[in-house]
Protein backbone atom coordinates (compact mmCIF):
# COMPACT_ATOMS: atom_id res chain seq x y z
CA UNK A 1 0.00 0.00 0.00
CA UNK A 2 1.15 3.54 -0.81
CA UNK A 3 1.40 5.68 2.29
CA UNK A 4 -0.35 8.82 1.02
CA UNK A 5 0.28 10.72 4.24
CA UNK A 6 4.03 10.03 4.05
CA UNK A 7 4.22 11.35 0.50
CA UNK A 8 2.01 14.35 1.29
CA UNK A 9 4.48 15.21 4.05
CA UNK A 10 7.02 15.87 1.29
CA UNK A 11 4.80 17.64 -1.25
CA UNK A 12 7.53 19.28 -3.34
CA UNK A 13 9.39 15.99 -3.80
CA UNK A 14 6.11 14.25 -4.61
CA UNK A 15 5.24 16.84 -7.27
CA UNK A 16 8.68 16.65 -8.90
CA UNK A 17 8.75 12.83 -8.91
CA UNK A 18 5.26 12.58 -10.39
CA UNK A 19 6.03 15.26 -13.00
CA UNK A 20 9.14 13.36 -14.06
CA UNK A 21 7.27 10.07 -14.29
CA UNK A 22 4.45 11.38 -16.49
CA UNK A 23 6.93 13.15 -18.77
CA UNK A 24 9.43 10.27 -18.92
CA UNK A 25 7.91 8.56 -22.00
CA UNK A 26 8.80 11.76 -23.83
CA UNK A 27 12.34 10.37 -24.12
CA UNK A 28 11.03 8.45 -27.13
CA UNK A 29 9.05 11.30 -28.69
CA UNK A 30 11.65 11.96 -31.39
CA UNK A 31 11.23 14.91 -33.74
CA UNK A 32 7.84 16.19 -34.81
CA UNK A 33 6.45 19.03 -36.95
CA UNK A 34 8.40 22.26 -36.15
CA UNK A 35 11.34 20.13 -35.01
CA UNK A 36 11.76 19.10 -38.66
CA UNK A 37 11.91 22.74 -39.68
CA UNK A 38 14.45 23.51 -36.99
CA UNK A 39 16.62 20.56 -37.99
CA UNK A 40 16.51 21.55 -41.66
CA UNK A 41 17.31 25.15 -40.72
CA UNK A 42 20.35 24.16 -38.67
CA UNK A 43 21.52 22.07 -41.65
CA UNK A 44 21.33 25.19 -43.84
CA UNK A 45 18.51 23.87 -46.04
CA UNK A 46 15.99 26.62 -45.26
CA UNK A 47 16.37 29.92 -47.16
CA UNK A 48 17.53 33.01 -45.34
CA UNK A 49 20.15 33.75 -42.71
CA UNK A 50 19.42 31.84 -39.51
CA UNK A 51 21.78 32.48 -36.61
CA UNK A 52 21.97 30.02 -33.74
CA UNK A 53 20.12 32.53 -31.55
CA UNK A 54 17.28 33.17 -34.04
CA UNK A 55 15.72 29.85 -35.01
CA UNK A 56 12.17 30.93 -34.14
CA UNK A 57 11.95 33.07 -37.29
CA UNK A 58 9.13 31.71 -39.48
CA UNK A 59 8.77 34.73 -41.74
CA UNK A 60 10.59 38.07 -41.70
CA UNK A 61 8.36 40.05 -44.06
CA UNK A 62 10.72 39.67 -47.03
CA UNK A 63 8.77 38.66 -50.21
CA UNK A 64 11.92 37.25 -51.83
CA UNK A 65 12.55 34.94 -48.91
CA UNK A 66 8.87 33.97 -48.83
CA UNK A 67 9.01 32.93 -52.46
CA UNK A 68 11.93 30.64 -51.67
CA UNK A 69 10.10 29.31 -48.59
CA UNK A 70 7.14 28.42 -50.81
CA UNK A 71 9.39 26.00 -52.67
CA UNK A 72 9.97 23.94 -49.52
CA UNK A 73 6.59 23.99 -47.80
CA UNK A 74 4.78 27.31 -47.39
CA UNK A 75 1.60 27.18 -49.52
CA UNK A 76 0.79 29.55 -52.38
CA UNK A 77 -1.54 31.69 -50.28
CA UNK A 78 1.05 32.61 -47.61
CA UNK A 79 1.21 36.39 -47.46
CA UNK A 80 4.39 37.61 -49.21
CA UNK A 81 5.15 39.97 -46.31
CA UNK A 82 4.23 37.53 -43.55
CA UNK A 83 6.08 38.24 -40.32
CA UNK A 84 6.13 35.61 -37.57
CA UNK A 85 9.34 36.12 -35.59
CA UNK A 86 9.98 35.41 -31.92
CA UNK A 87 12.93 36.68 -29.87
CA UNK A 88 14.04 33.55 -28.02
CA UNK A 89 17.85 33.48 -28.05
CA UNK A 90 18.28 31.08 -25.14
CA UNK A 91 15.67 28.64 -26.45
CA UNK A 92 17.20 28.94 -29.92
CA UNK A 93 20.63 28.09 -28.55
CA UNK A 94 19.26 24.93 -26.92
CA UNK A 95 17.44 24.04 -30.15
CA UNK A 96 20.69 24.49 -32.06
CA UNK A 97 22.30 21.99 -29.68
CA UNK A 98 19.37 19.61 -30.21
CA UNK A 99 20.17 19.39 -33.91
CA UNK A 100 23.95 19.44 -33.66
CA UNK A 101 25.27 17.85 -30.49
CA UNK A 102 22.15 15.67 -29.98
CA UNK A 103 21.27 15.18 -33.65
CA UNK A 104 21.85 11.43 -33.55
CA UNK A 105 20.15 10.94 -30.20
CA UNK A 106 16.99 13.02 -29.72
CA UNK A 107 16.41 11.28 -26.39
CA UNK A 108 19.18 13.42 -24.89
CA UNK A 109 17.42 16.59 -26.04
CA UNK A 110 14.17 15.28 -24.53
CA UNK A 111 16.00 14.54 -21.28
CA UNK A 112 16.85 18.25 -21.09
CA UNK A 113 13.16 19.09 -21.56
CA UNK A 114 12.11 16.70 -18.81
CA UNK A 115 14.72 18.16 -16.47
CA UNK A 116 13.45 21.66 -17.26
CA UNK A 117 9.88 20.55 -16.56
CA UNK A 118 10.96 19.12 -13.21
CA UNK A 119 12.68 22.45 -12.47
CA UNK A 120 9.49 24.37 -13.30
CA UNK A 121 7.39 22.07 -11.11
CA UNK A 122 9.88 22.42 -8.24
CA UNK A 123 9.66 26.21 -8.52
CA UNK A 124 5.86 26.21 -8.68
CA UNK A 125 5.70 23.83 -5.71
CA UNK A 126 8.02 26.09 -3.70
CA UNK A 127 5.86 29.10 -4.54
CA UNK A 128 2.61 27.33 -3.60
CA UNK A 129 3.96 25.79 -0.41
CA UNK A 130 5.30 29.13 0.87
CA UNK A 131 2.02 30.92 0.18
CA UNK A 132 -0.73 28.33 0.69
CA UNK A 133 0.91 26.02 3.21
CA UNK A 134 1.89 22.34 2.94
CA UNK A 135 -1.67 21.00 2.75
CA UNK A 136 -3.41 23.17 0.19
CA UNK A 137 -0.15 24.16 -1.51
CA UNK A 138 1.01 20.56 -1.74
CA UNK A 139 -2.23 19.43 -3.38
CA UNK A 140 -2.06 22.35 -5.83
CA UNK A 141 1.56 21.47 -6.68
CA UNK A 142 0.56 17.87 -7.42
CA UNK A 143 -2.30 19.06 -9.64
CA UNK A 144 0.11 21.31 -11.51
CA UNK A 145 2.62 18.48 -11.99
CA UNK A 146 0.12 16.16 -13.71
CA UNK A 147 -1.70 18.82 -15.73
CA UNK A 148 -1.88 17.45 -19.28
CA UNK A 149 -1.83 21.02 -20.64
CA UNK A 150 1.93 20.76 -20.02
CA UNK A 151 2.40 17.74 -22.28
CA UNK A 152 3.71 19.65 -25.29
CA UNK A 153 6.10 21.98 -23.42
CA UNK A 154 7.54 18.94 -21.65
CA UNK A 155 7.80 16.61 -24.66
CA UNK A 156 7.80 18.65 -27.88
CA UNK A 157 11.26 20.10 -28.44
CA UNK A 158 10.01 23.05 -30.49
CA UNK A 159 7.74 24.07 -27.60
CA UNK A 160 10.43 23.75 -24.94
CA UNK A 161 10.79 27.54 -25.07
CA UNK A 162 7.86 27.76 -22.63
CA UNK A 163 9.89 25.90 -20.00
CA UNK A 164 13.08 27.84 -20.75
CA UNK A 165 11.09 31.04 -20.18
CA UNK A 166 9.09 29.96 -17.13
CA UNK A 167 11.72 28.09 -15.09
CA UNK A 168 13.95 31.12 -14.28
CA UNK A 169 10.92 33.43 -14.04
CA UNK A 170 9.17 31.23 -11.45
CA UNK A 171 12.31 30.89 -9.36
CA UNK A 172 12.74 34.64 -9.74
CA UNK A 173 9.23 35.05 -8.32
CA UNK A 174 10.17 32.83 -5.39
CA UNK A 175 13.21 35.05 -4.76
CA UNK A 176 11.02 38.15 -4.98
CA UNK A 177 8.63 36.79 -2.35
CA UNK A 178 11.51 35.95 -0.05
CA UNK A 179 12.85 39.50 -0.39
CA UNK A 180 9.49 41.14 0.24
CA UNK A 181 8.31 38.82 3.02
CA UNK A 182 11.56 38.12 4.85
CA UNK A 183 13.78 41.01 3.82
CA UNK A 184 16.30 38.75 2.05
CA UNK A 185 18.59 41.29 0.30
CA UNK A 186 19.66 39.17 -2.72
CA UNK A 187 16.03 38.40 -3.57
CA UNK A 188 15.39 41.53 -5.60
CA UNK A 189 18.47 41.16 -7.80
CA UNK A 190 17.89 37.43 -8.26
CA UNK A 191 14.28 38.08 -9.26
CA UNK A 192 15.28 40.61 -11.90
CA UNK A 193 17.99 38.26 -13.17
CA UNK A 194 15.51 35.38 -13.28
CA UNK A 195 13.04 37.33 -15.38
CA UNK A 196 15.81 38.62 -17.65
CA UNK A 197 16.94 35.05 -18.35
CA UNK A 198 13.34 33.97 -18.77
CA UNK A 199 12.64 36.66 -21.36
CA UNK A 200 15.66 35.37 -23.30
CA UNK A 201 13.84 32.04 -23.34
CA UNK A 202 10.59 33.40 -24.71
CA UNK A 203 7.54 35.60 -24.39
CA UNK A 204 5.94 33.30 -21.80
CA UNK A 205 8.06 35.02 -19.15
CA UNK A 206 5.84 38.09 -19.65
CA UNK A 207 2.93 36.00 -18.41
CA UNK A 208 4.94 35.04 -15.32
CA UNK A 209 5.60 38.73 -14.64
CA UNK A 210 1.91 39.03 -13.74
CA UNK A 211 2.58 37.08 -10.53
CA UNK A 212 4.93 39.51 -8.71
CA UNK A 213 2.92 42.45 -10.08
CA UNK A 214 -0.33 41.11 -8.59
CA UNK A 215 1.53 40.12 -5.42
CA UNK A 216 2.56 43.73 -4.90
CA UNK A 217 -0.68 45.37 -5.99
CA UNK A 218 -2.68 43.14 -3.66
CA UNK A 219 -0.58 44.30 -0.73
CA UNK A 220 0.45 40.75 0.13
CA UNK A 221 4.13 41.71 0.09
CA UNK A 222 3.85 44.50 2.62
CA UNK A 223 0.42 44.66 4.30
CA UNK A 224 -0.53 48.23 5.16
CA UNK A 225 2.00 49.79 2.80
CA UNK A 226 1.02 52.61 0.47
CA UNK A 227 0.43 51.90 -3.22
CA UNK A 228 3.26 54.22 -4.22
CA UNK A 229 5.67 52.09 -2.18
CA UNK A 230 4.53 48.94 -3.94
CA UNK A 231 5.04 50.53 -7.36
CA UNK A 232 8.47 51.67 -6.22
CA UNK A 233 9.35 48.08 -5.32
CA UNK A 234 8.19 46.90 -8.76
CA UNK A 235 10.09 49.41 -10.88
CA UNK A 236 13.08 47.14 -11.75
CA UNK A 237 10.76 44.44 -13.11
CA UNK A 238 8.60 46.95 -14.97
CA UNK A 239 11.67 48.67 -16.41
CA UNK A 240 12.93 45.27 -17.58
CA UNK A 241 9.61 44.61 -19.31
CA UNK A 242 9.73 47.99 -21.07
CA UNK A 243 13.32 47.47 -22.26
CA UNK A 244 12.36 44.01 -23.52
CA UNK A 245 9.31 45.32 -25.41
CA UNK A 246 11.25 48.16 -27.04
CA UNK A 247 14.09 45.82 -28.03
CA UNK A 248 11.61 43.27 -29.38
CA UNK A 249 10.02 45.81 -31.70
CA UNK A 250 13.24 47.58 -32.64
CA UNK A 251 14.75 44.30 -33.87
CA UNK A 252 11.70 43.52 -36.01
CA UNK A 253 10.23 40.68 -33.97
CA UNK A 254 6.51 40.04 -33.71
CA UNK A 255 3.68 39.13 -36.06
CA UNK A 256 2.02 40.73 -39.08
CA UNK A 257 -0.38 39.46 -41.75
CA UNK A 258 -1.16 36.33 -39.69
CA UNK A 259 -4.61 35.44 -38.41
CA UNK A 260 -3.34 33.08 -35.74
CA UNK A 261 -0.57 35.29 -34.32
CA UNK A 262 -1.67 38.85 -33.55
CA UNK A 263 0.27 41.92 -32.45
CA UNK A 264 -1.62 43.46 -29.49
CA UNK A 265 -0.05 46.88 -30.17
CA UNK A 266 -0.23 47.10 -33.95
CA UNK A 267 -3.45 45.06 -34.29
CA UNK A 268 -5.27 46.11 -31.14
CA UNK A 269 -8.79 45.70 -32.52
CA UNK A 270 -8.35 42.19 -33.97
CA UNK A 271 -6.40 41.16 -30.85
CA UNK A 272 -9.16 42.29 -28.49
CA UNK A 273 -11.81 40.56 -30.61
CA UNK A 274 -9.81 37.33 -30.62
CA UNK A 275 -8.91 37.55 -26.93
CA UNK A 276 -12.58 37.96 -26.02
CA UNK A 277 -13.08 34.38 -27.22
CA UNK A 278 -9.65 32.88 -26.65
CA UNK A 279 -9.37 33.78 -22.96
CA UNK A 280 -12.76 32.27 -21.97
CA UNK A 281 -11.86 29.22 -24.08
CA UNK A 282 -8.60 28.83 -22.16
CA UNK A 283 -10.55 29.03 -18.90
CA UNK A 284 -12.28 25.87 -20.07
CA UNK A 285 -8.91 24.15 -20.32
CA UNK A 286 -8.06 25.24 -16.78
CA UNK A 287 -11.37 24.13 -15.29
CA UNK A 288 -12.37 20.95 -17.12
CA UNK A 289 -9.50 20.16 -19.53
CA UNK A 290 -11.43 21.26 -22.62
CA UNK A 291 -9.67 20.11 -25.86
CA UNK A 292 -9.58 23.63 -27.25
CA UNK A 293 -6.94 22.73 -29.85
CA UNK A 294 -9.70 21.43 -32.15
CA UNK A 295 -10.81 25.02 -32.75
CA UNK A 296 -7.73 25.57 -34.91
CA UNK A 297 -9.19 23.27 -37.57
CA UNK A 298 -12.92 23.70 -36.89
CA UNK A 299 -13.93 27.32 -37.50
CA UNK A 300 -16.76 28.61 -35.35
CA UNK A 301 -16.30 26.11 -32.54
CA UNK A 302 -14.38 28.68 -30.49
CA UNK A 303 -17.74 30.24 -29.56
CA UNK A 304 -18.86 27.00 -27.93
CA UNK A 305 -15.56 26.56 -26.13
CA UNK A 306 -15.66 30.16 -24.91
CA UNK A 307 -19.19 29.72 -23.54
CA UNK A 308 -18.31 26.41 -21.91
CA UNK A 309 -15.14 27.96 -20.46
CA UNK A 310 -17.09 30.76 -18.83
CA UNK A 311 -19.56 28.26 -17.35
CA UNK A 312 -16.67 26.12 -16.10
CA UNK A 313 -15.01 29.14 -14.49
CA UNK A 314 -18.26 30.17 -12.79
CA UNK A 315 -18.80 26.62 -11.50
CA UNK A 316 -15.24 26.41 -10.17
CA UNK A 317 -15.60 29.83 -8.53
CA UNK A 318 -18.78 28.63 -6.85
CA UNK A 319 -17.01 25.54 -5.48
CA UNK A 320 -14.11 27.66 -4.24
CA UNK A 321 -16.63 29.91 -2.53
CA UNK A 322 -18.15 26.93 -0.72
CA UNK A 323 -14.68 25.88 0.48
CA UNK A 324 -13.44 29.41 1.30
CA UNK A 325 -14.34 29.40 5.04
CA UNK A 326 -12.13 26.33 5.61
CA UNK A 327 -9.02 28.09 4.25
CA UNK A 328 -6.97 30.09 6.74
CA UNK A 329 -6.71 33.85 6.39
CA UNK A 330 -3.05 33.90 5.28
CA UNK A 331 -3.67 31.39 2.50
CA UNK A 332 -6.72 33.35 1.37
CA UNK A 333 -4.65 36.51 1.12
CA UNK A 334 -2.17 34.76 -1.15
CA UNK A 335 -4.86 33.02 -3.18
CA UNK A 336 -6.19 36.41 -4.24
CA UNK A 337 -3.00 37.48 -6.00
CA UNK A 338 -2.17 34.00 -7.33
CA UNK A 339 -5.58 33.73 -9.00
CA UNK A 340 -5.44 37.34 -10.24
CA UNK A 341 -1.92 36.88 -11.59
CA UNK A 342 -2.87 33.66 -13.34
CA UNK A 343 -5.85 35.33 -15.00
CA UNK A 344 -3.67 38.26 -16.05
CA UNK A 345 -1.16 35.76 -17.48
CA UNK A 346 -3.78 34.82 -20.08
CA UNK A 347 -3.63 38.28 -21.66
CA UNK A 348 -0.24 37.90 -23.46
CA UNK A 349 -0.88 34.31 -24.61
CA UNK A 350 -4.22 35.33 -26.15
CA UNK A 351 -2.14 36.83 -28.97
CA UNK A 352 -1.90 33.36 -30.51
CA UNK A 353 -4.34 30.55 -31.28
CA UNK A 354 -5.67 28.89 -28.11
CA UNK A 355 -4.03 25.70 -26.86
CA UNK A 356 -3.29 24.07 -23.53
CA UNK A 357 0.44 24.48 -24.13
CA UNK A 358 0.03 28.22 -23.50
CA UNK A 359 -0.97 27.71 -19.87
CA UNK A 360 2.38 27.00 -18.20
CA UNK A 361 1.88 30.06 -15.99
CA UNK A 362 -1.91 30.40 -15.87
CA UNK A 363 -2.31 26.79 -14.73
CA UNK A 364 -0.62 27.74 -11.43
CA UNK A 365 -3.79 29.57 -10.47
CA UNK A 366 -5.89 26.85 -12.07
CA UNK A 367 -4.23 24.21 -9.89
CA UNK A 368 -4.66 26.38 -6.78
CA UNK A 369 -8.37 26.92 -7.49
CA UNK A 370 -9.01 23.22 -8.10
CA UNK A 371 -7.11 22.34 -4.90
CA UNK A 372 -9.34 24.77 -2.98
CA UNK A 373 -12.45 23.14 -4.41
CA UNK A 374 -11.27 19.59 -3.66
CA UNK A 375 -9.45 19.82 -0.33
CA UNK A 376 -12.08 21.08 2.11
CA UNK A 377 -15.14 19.59 0.36
CA UNK A 378 -14.07 15.93 0.28
CA UNK A 379 -13.32 14.32 3.69
CA UNK A 380 -10.53 12.06 2.42
CA UNK A 381 -8.66 14.99 0.86
CA UNK A 382 -9.27 17.06 3.98
CA UNK A 383 -7.53 14.35 5.99
CA UNK A 384 -4.61 14.09 3.55
CA UNK A 385 -4.03 17.84 3.36
CA UNK A 386 -4.81 18.70 6.98
CA UNK A 387 -7.55 21.14 5.96
CA UNK A 388 -10.74 21.46 7.96
CA UNK A 389 -13.54 19.46 6.35
CA UNK A 390 -16.26 21.80 5.12
CA UNK A 391 -19.92 20.87 5.12
CA UNK A 392 -21.11 20.89 1.52
CA UNK A 393 -24.25 20.07 -0.42
CA UNK A 394 -24.56 16.97 -2.57
CA UNK A 395 -24.09 19.17 -5.65
CA UNK A 396 -20.87 20.70 -4.30
CA UNK A 397 -19.43 17.31 -3.38
CA UNK A 398 -20.36 15.99 -6.80
CA UNK A 399 -18.56 18.89 -8.43
CA UNK A 400 -15.48 18.29 -6.30
CA UNK A 401 -15.48 14.59 -7.22
CA UNK A 402 -15.73 15.51 -10.88
CA UNK A 403 -12.66 17.73 -10.48
CA UNK A 404 -10.79 14.82 -8.88
CA UNK A 405 -11.68 12.62 -11.86
CA UNK A 406 -10.65 15.26 -14.39
CA UNK A 407 -7.50 16.62 -12.78
CA UNK A 408 -6.07 13.75 -10.71
CA UNK A 409 -7.17 10.72 -12.75
CA UNK A 410 -7.73 11.67 -16.37
CA UNK A 411 -5.08 14.41 -16.57
CA UNK A 412 -2.04 12.21 -15.79
CA UNK A 413 -3.40 9.50 -18.08
CA UNK A 414 -3.77 12.09 -20.85
CA UNK A 415 -0.27 13.41 -20.10
CA UNK A 416 1.24 9.94 -20.43
CA UNK A 417 -0.89 9.19 -23.48
CA UNK A 418 0.10 12.45 -25.14
CA UNK A 419 3.81 11.74 -24.80
CA UNK A 420 3.32 8.25 -26.25
CA UNK A 421 1.23 9.56 -29.14
CA UNK A 422 3.93 12.09 -30.05
CA UNK A 423 6.48 9.29 -30.24
CA UNK A 424 4.13 7.14 -32.29
CA UNK A 425 3.39 9.98 -34.70
CA UNK A 426 7.05 10.81 -35.25
CA UNK A 427 7.67 7.18 -36.19
CA UNK A 428 4.47 6.78 -38.23
CA UNK A 429 5.48 9.54 -40.65
CA UNK A 430 8.57 7.50 -41.51
CA UNK A 431 6.42 4.42 -42.16
CA UNK A 432 4.86 3.07 -45.34
CA UNK A 433 2.07 5.67 -45.41
CA UNK A 434 4.10 8.58 -46.74
CA UNK A 435 7.46 7.22 -47.81
CA UNK A 436 6.70 5.58 -51.21
CA UNK A 437 4.83 8.62 -52.49
CA UNK A 438 7.57 10.99 -51.42
CA UNK A 439 10.24 8.69 -52.83
CA UNK A 440 8.58 9.03 -56.22
CA UNK A 441 8.87 12.81 -56.03
CA UNK A 442 12.58 13.03 -55.12
CA UNK A 443 14.24 15.73 -57.21
CA UNK A 444 10.92 16.71 -58.80
CA UNK A 445 7.95 18.96 -58.06
CA UNK A 446 5.56 17.27 -55.63
CA UNK A 447 2.01 18.56 -56.20
CA UNK A 448 -0.81 17.86 -53.74
CA UNK A 449 -4.33 18.97 -54.73
CA UNK A 450 -5.57 17.96 -51.25
CA UNK A 451 -3.05 17.43 -48.47
CA UNK A 452 -3.45 15.25 -45.36
CA UNK A 453 -2.76 16.83 -41.94
CA UNK A 454 0.59 18.53 -41.28
CA UNK A 455 2.20 17.14 -44.43
CA UNK A 456 0.75 20.13 -46.23
CA UNK A 457 3.61 22.26 -44.96
CA UNK A 458 6.09 19.91 -43.32
CA UNK A 459 6.52 16.91 -45.62
CA UNK A 460 9.57 18.20 -47.46
CA UNK A 461 11.07 19.52 -44.23
CA UNK A 462 10.70 16.04 -42.70
CA UNK A 463 12.84 14.58 -45.49
CA UNK A 464 15.42 17.36 -45.10
CA UNK A 465 15.53 16.98 -41.32
CA UNK A 466 16.32 13.28 -41.65
CA UNK A 467 18.89 13.93 -44.40
CA UNK A 468 16.86 11.96 -46.92
CA UNK A 469 16.49 12.87 -50.62
CA UNK A 470 13.65 15.34 -50.98
CA UNK A 471 11.49 16.80 -53.76
CA UNK A 472 12.92 19.83 -55.54
CA UNK A 473 9.71 21.80 -54.96
CA UNK A 474 6.64 21.39 -52.79
CA UNK A 475 3.21 22.52 -53.99
CA UNK A 476 0.26 22.13 -51.62
CA UNK A 477 -2.78 23.48 -53.47
CA UNK A 478 -5.40 23.06 -50.75
CA UNK A 479 -5.11 22.65 -46.97
CA UNK A 480 -8.86 22.68 -46.27
CA UNK A 481 -10.28 19.92 -44.07
CA UNK A 482 -13.12 18.99 -46.43
CA UNK A 483 -13.71 17.45 -49.84
CA UNK A 484 -12.85 19.39 -52.97
CA UNK A 485 -13.35 18.98 -56.70
CA UNK A 486 -10.69 19.17 -59.39
CA UNK A 487 -10.81 19.58 -63.12
CA UNK A 488 -8.20 19.89 -65.82
CA UNK A 489 -8.78 23.06 -67.85
CA UNK A 490 -5.99 22.76 -70.39
CA UNK A 491 -2.50 21.31 -70.74
CA UNK A 492 -1.09 23.71 -68.14
CA UNK A 493 -4.04 24.48 -65.86
CA UNK A 494 -6.14 22.78 -63.20
CA UNK A 495 -8.95 24.27 -61.12
CA UNK A 496 -10.02 23.40 -57.59
CA UNK A 497 -13.37 24.27 -56.04
CA UNK A 498 -14.79 23.61 -52.62
CA UNK A 499 -17.67 21.20 -52.08
CA UNK A 500 -18.60 22.39 -48.61
CA UNK A 501 -16.99 25.32 -46.86
CA UNK A 502 -14.31 27.55 -48.34
CA UNK A 503 -10.55 27.81 -48.44
CA UNK A 504 -8.62 29.71 -45.75
CA UNK A 505 -11.47 29.44 -43.23
CA UNK A 506 -9.55 27.59 -40.49
CA UNK A 507 -7.16 29.25 -38.07
CA UNK A 508 -4.52 26.74 -39.15
CA UNK A 509 -4.66 28.13 -42.71
CA UNK A 510 -4.96 31.73 -41.50
CA UNK A 511 -1.69 31.36 -39.60
CA UNK A 512 -0.10 32.26 -42.95
CA UNK A 513 -2.60 34.89 -44.12
CA UNK A 514 -4.91 36.82 -41.82
CA UNK A 515 -8.61 37.51 -42.42
CA UNK A 516 -7.86 41.16 -43.27
CA UNK A 517 -5.68 40.06 -46.22
CA UNK A 518 -8.12 37.77 -48.00
CA UNK A 519 -8.60 37.65 -51.76
CA UNK A 520 -10.97 39.01 -54.37
CA UNK A 521 -11.88 37.39 -57.67
CA UNK A 522 -9.12 37.91 -60.21
CA UNK A 523 -6.24 38.08 -57.74
CA UNK A 524 -3.07 36.34 -58.94
CA UNK A 525 -0.23 34.88 -56.90
CA UNK A 526 2.99 34.12 -58.77
CA UNK A 527 5.45 31.67 -57.28
CA UNK A 528 8.26 29.74 -58.90
CA UNK A 529 6.87 27.66 -61.75
CA UNK A 530 3.19 28.28 -60.95
CA UNK A 531 0.54 30.99 -60.84
CA UNK A 532 -2.57 30.75 -58.65
CA UNK A 533 -5.59 32.69 -59.96
CA UNK A 534 -8.53 33.21 -57.62
CA UNK A 535 -11.69 32.70 -59.69
CA UNK A 536 -14.38 33.03 -57.02
CA UNK A 537 -14.60 33.96 -53.34
CA UNK A 538 -17.28 34.20 -50.69
CA UNK A 539 -18.37 37.53 -49.19
CA UNK A 540 -15.37 37.53 -46.82
CA UNK A 541 -12.69 36.92 -49.44
CA UNK A 542 -12.22 33.19 -48.81
CA UNK A 543 -11.53 31.49 -52.15
CA UNK A 544 -14.05 28.94 -53.41
CA UNK A 545 -12.58 28.36 -56.88
CA UNK A 546 -8.87 28.70 -57.68
CA UNK A 547 -7.02 27.97 -60.91
CA UNK A 548 -3.40 26.84 -60.91
CA UNK A 549 -1.42 27.41 -64.08
CA UNK A 550 1.97 25.71 -64.27
CA UNK A 551 4.83 26.91 -66.48
CA UNK A 552 5.40 23.33 -67.60
CA UNK A 553 2.65 21.00 -68.84
CA UNK A 554 0.71 19.21 -66.16
CA UNK A 555 2.01 15.87 -67.38
CA UNK A 556 5.64 16.98 -67.52
CA UNK A 557 7.94 14.32 -66.02
CA UNK A 558 9.07 16.92 -63.47
CA UNK A 559 5.55 16.95 -61.97
CA UNK A 560 4.55 14.21 -59.54
CA UNK A 561 0.87 14.48 -58.58
CA UNK A 562 0.09 12.92 -55.22
CA UNK A 563 -3.09 12.05 -53.35
CA UNK A 564 -3.74 10.59 -49.89
CA UNK A 565 -6.01 7.58 -50.34
CA UNK A 566 -6.56 4.43 -48.31
CA UNK A 567 -3.96 5.38 -45.72
CA UNK A 568 -1.23 5.88 -48.33
CA UNK A 569 0.29 8.77 -50.24
CA UNK A 570 -0.08 7.57 -53.83
CA UNK A 571 0.72 8.91 -57.30
CA UNK A 572 -2.39 10.49 -58.78
CA UNK A 573 -3.56 10.20 -62.37
CA UNK A 574 -5.04 13.46 -63.59
CA UNK A 575 -8.52 13.20 -65.17
CA UNK A 576 -9.31 14.11 -68.75
CA UNK A 577 -9.92 17.82 -69.41
CA UNK A 578 -13.45 19.03 -68.75
CA UNK A 579 -15.43 17.32 -65.99
CA UNK A 580 -15.05 17.96 -62.26
CA UNK A 581 -13.71 15.03 -60.24
CA UNK A 582 -14.39 14.66 -56.50
CA UNK A 583 -11.34 14.32 -54.24
CA UNK A 584 -12.42 12.83 -50.91
CA UNK A 585 -10.60 14.19 -47.88
CA UNK A 586 -9.31 11.31 -45.75
CA UNK A 587 -7.58 11.60 -42.34
CA UNK A 588 -3.81 11.30 -42.50
CA UNK A 589 -1.44 9.61 -40.08
CA UNK A 590 -2.13 12.32 -37.50
CA UNK A 591 -5.86 11.64 -37.66
CA UNK A 592 -7.09 14.82 -39.36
Amino acid sequence: MIDVRAWMARPRLLAVVVATLVALPGLGAGLIIDDWGHAATVQGKVPGPHAWWNLYDFGDGDPVRMRMAQDIGYPWFAHPELRVRFLRPLSSALTYLDHTAFADCPALAHAVSIALYALVVAGVATLLLRTLGPGLGGLAALLYAVDDAHTLPATWLANRNALVAVAPAIWGTVAWLRWRQRGWPPGRALAVAGFAVGLCGGETALSALALPVCFELSGAGAPGSRMVERWRALWPLLALAVVYAVTYKALGFGARHSGAYLDPVRETGPYLAAAALRIPGLLGVLTFNAPIEVTVGLPGTIWGFAGAGLLGAVALAWLVGRAWPAIDADARRHLVWILAGSLLALVPVAATFPAGRLLTVASIGGAAAVACAIGPLLPKFSAWTGLAAQHASLLARGGARLLVALHLVMAPVAFLGGTLVLGWASRAVAGPGYRPGLDAAVGKTAIFPAVPDVMGIYGMLWRMAHREPAPARWRALCLALHDIELRVVDAHTVELRTVQGVLLETEAEQLLRGPRDMFKAGDRVDINGMTAIVRQTDDHGHPTVVAFRFDRPLTDPDHVWLQWSGGRLRPMALPEPGPWVLLKREPGVFGF
